[in-house]
């Protein structure tokens, strides 16, 4: 009998010892899959201890064989309930203390096993109901995303969860998406359809008050990413929590998904509620990515520029051929026509540099509505003004700002390659500098006809000047297959990995750029309130105050006022480009920044008038004078705000703004023009002069008073400042 009871109770402790470690020895999504085998058929494994101490007990009371069997299995079956079967034991249990100590331990584990197993049916609810509470009840940073798919897996999975920061999972009912909030420490809750928001978009709306709170819409379903930004907006400004929006550490702020040929509505979302709701456009983010890493002077050296005077050489001729023209290469284009803007001598002023766009695509993709509406306004309005008598009713006009041409051709047309090395042939007398973009269908199509291309360059004699780049939205197939075996930066770059380029809570927020850009608004404000009060240093609540009010301008701005400042920010790696240099994450090198700084400023010194701590930033900035505002042509300094108003000039265009006319420049304030997509400075570096006479001749005030050219300036003036403050190092790019 002895043997039996230390058998069964070896048994226990080998399944108790098993379980223990298999639980604890695995990371939370192998605890999950445990406890999910364990409600299913690792529960009832314990039982199997029962069955021989019931046997003996019952045999023990003078049953026979039979019926001890039956007594065992039916009073095992009632432990199951915890009802356990003190009658048939008792006896046995008297007489033999081993017995009883066993019983006694098996009828705990029977008990424990029962709490485990309903822990298991009803814990993984219960953690995420308590997490999703607990996140929006006491921690100080919160992020809400609506919508359970792979795409929002790599939102929530990017979220640096640092100190007191939560994040909540909202979904249509689905038992993965249960299981991910759970394996990744997420609050989760559910909504019968997307339309039910309401009630609990008020709620997460008015902690907002409190606390910072970030709601990313992405269901991968505009029609329903637009009834949730509806919603939102509702609870925004029934608790005008627009008001908040100049607080970074509390406050909403609503990201929406949607794709581009829904924009308008998106963007009506945007504007109706003060920049609380941001329209996220998956295909921008790859876009403003790319030219960010790849502006056209990344792989020119001194046969394209030279570095002295800053200018690209007027032989160059810089080619870009799509292939496929669908929304990544659209947005490319527009991306690249507002950034890829250097300037060359021509003899008489600075012009900017013609870069010729080749686009193929089997589909005629020459007129697209988004097109026409946006960048082609201005080709419309420059063929129908230049040259005529009209044009004297404006500053003067500059070009437009690219050359472009469509080929409607398959990839497997007969004509295709010919076609292509047409396009890409050297002209004479020219330095050639070609980039080459395939994204026309999914990754492995991209990868093949890639390769296809690159053989192609080397056969045609144009591999040494051409950059070849391949859109890959996997992150395992671009840097596990392409980087490593075609070589990053030789035979092919890949770009648009969407896991870190677009569902990413970084590249949403746009951390980097946008901070940037901010903080560059922020500097406009504070240096303008020091010209104002005629003083070199401005107290603390003074800058508080400004800060508040920049800040609310900021998010009162519509989508492309806003962008314009982000776009500047993207230009700096080309900026610095020109004179050699490029920038990187890292500690700050003062001996390369002087250097920059140097080459820079040689003949035009910065003037500084003194300086201003900005609020929540960790560098103080110091104030530049500039004077009389008559600046200093043929000099590094002017020749890189020459080229940000090129830069500038061709993001309006690409936005779809034109000139204003002398006369509404005249009669009609700025909001007023924008309303109908007309700007004042959208003219040439010499027309930007005459302006400022115009406009200080109409206010009674002085030319310096009434210049725009010292913004053009700002960018690069404050460059190293702003690089350092992000955690950025200047570095050389001549090797």
């Amino acid at each position: 009998m002895n043997v039996v009871i230390a058998l069964s109770l070896a048994y226990m402790a080998v399944i108790v010892i098993y379980n223990v470690a298999k639980f604890f020895s695995g990371d939370r999504a192998a605890k999950l899959t445990y406890l999910k085998s364990f409600k299913s058929a690792k529960v009832f494994v314990l039982y199997l201890a029962a069955l021989p101490l019931y046997y003996l007990a019952s045999r023990y009371n003078g049953d026979p064989v039979g019926g001890a069997i039956l007594n065992a299995v039916r009073s095992t079956v009632e432990s199951v309930v915890l009802k356990y079967n003190y009658e048939l034991t008792a006896a046995l249990m008297e007489a033999n203390l081993f017995y009883r100590v066993t019983l006694d331990i098996c009828c705990v584990l029977i008990a424990l096993n029962a709490c485990v197993f309903v822990g298991a049916v009803t814990g993984q609810k219960i953690y995420n109901r308590v997490r999703f509470v607990t996140a929006l009840l006491f921690y100080r940073k919160v992020y809400v995303i609506i919508g359970y798919n792979d795409k929002n897996r790599d939102i929530i999975r990017s979220i640096k969860r640092k100190g007191s920061v939560a994040v909540v999972l909202i979904a249509d009912k689905k038992d993965d998406a249960a299981d991910f909030a759970f394996v990744n420490k997420a609050g989760y809750t559910t909504v019968n359809g997307y339309g039910d928001l309401g009630a609990l978009a008020g709620r997460i709306c008015v902690i907002g008050v409190d606390k910072k709170v970030t709601v990313v819409v992405n269901t991968l379903d505009d029609a329903a990413n637009l009834v949730c930004a509806d919603r939102l907006s509702e609870a925004i400004l029934s608790n005008d929590l627009s008001r908040f929006t100049t607080d970074v550490s509390r406050g909403l702020s609503c990201y929406v998904f949607g794709g581009p040929r829904n924009e308008s509505q998106f963007v009506h979302y945007s504007q109706k509620t003060n920049g609380c709701i941001r329209y996220v456009n998956k295909y921008k983010l790859i876009a403003a990515e790319f030219v960010s890493e790849y502006p056209i002077t990344r792989f020119m050296d001194e046969r394209h520029i030279d570095y002295s005077a800053a200018l690209v050489r007027k032989e160059t001729e810089v080619k870009t051929v799509f292939v496929g023209f669908g929304e990544t290469n659209r947005h490319l284009l527009l991306a690249s026509v507002a950034n890829n803007q250097v300037p060359v001598n021509t003899g008489e002023e600075l012009e900017p540099l013609k870069v010729k766009y080749y686009f193929y695509d089997r589909m005629s993709t020459e007129n697209n509505k988004n097109l026409n509406f946006g960048y082609y306004r201005y080709k419309e309005f420059y063929a129908s003004v230049k040259g005529t008598d009209a044009e004297k009713e404006y500053l003067p006009i500059p070009p437009f700002p690219a050359e472009e041409h469509y080929r409607t051709l398959d990839i497997n047309d007969r004509k295709f390659y010919e076609s292509v090395s047409r396009d890409l042939s050297v002209g004479e007398g020219t330095i050639p500098y070609n980039y080459l973009i395939i994204a026309y269908g999914d990754d492995m199509e991209n990868l093949d006809f890639a390769d296809k291309l690159a053989q192609k360059a080397v056969e045609w004699g144009i591999a040494e000047h051409t950059k070849i780049f391949v859109k890959i939205r996997n992150r395992v197939l671009a840097e596990q297959v392409v980087a490593k075996e075609y070589g990053d930066g030789d035979r092919m770059i890949p770009f648009g990995v969407e896991a870190t380029t677009v569902y990413d809570m970084a590249a949403i927020e746009a951390e980097k750029y946008e901070g940037m850009s901010r903080e560059r608004h922020l500097c406009y404000a504070l240096e303008g309130e020091m010209a104002k009060r005629g003083k070199k240093d401005l107290d603390p609540e003074t800058a508080e105050r400004v800060r508040e009010t920049a800040v609310r301008q900021w998010y009162g701005w519509n989508q492309v006022q806003r962008d314009s400042n982000v776009y500047a920010c993207l230009n700096i790696r080309l900026k610095l480009n020109l004179l050699g240099y490029d920038f990187e994450k890292g500690e700050w090198d003062e001996r390369k920044a002087a250097e920059f700084t140097s080459k820079y400023s040689t003949g035009d010194p910065i003037a500084y008038i003194g300086g201003f701590e900005v609020p929540g930033n960790t560098e103080a900035k110091k104030a530049v004078d500039y004077g009389d505002c008559e600046f200093r042509t043929g000099t590094v300094r002017n020749t890189y705000a020459q080229q940000e108003h090129m830069r500038w000039n061709a993001y309006e265009i690409s936005c779809g703004m034109i000139p204003a006319s002398k006369t509404e420049i005249l009669k009609y304030g700025s909001a007023e023009l924008m309303k109908v997509r007309k700007h004042r400075n959208i003219t040439t570096y010499r027309g930007l002069m005459q302006y400022r006479d115009m406009t200080a001749e109409k206010n009674g005030c002085s030319k310096a008073q009434a210049d725009v050219i010292k913004y053009d300036y700002q960018i690069a003036d404050d460059l190293c400042w702003l690089l350092k403050d992000n955690g950025y190092r200047i570095v050389s790019k001549i090797k």
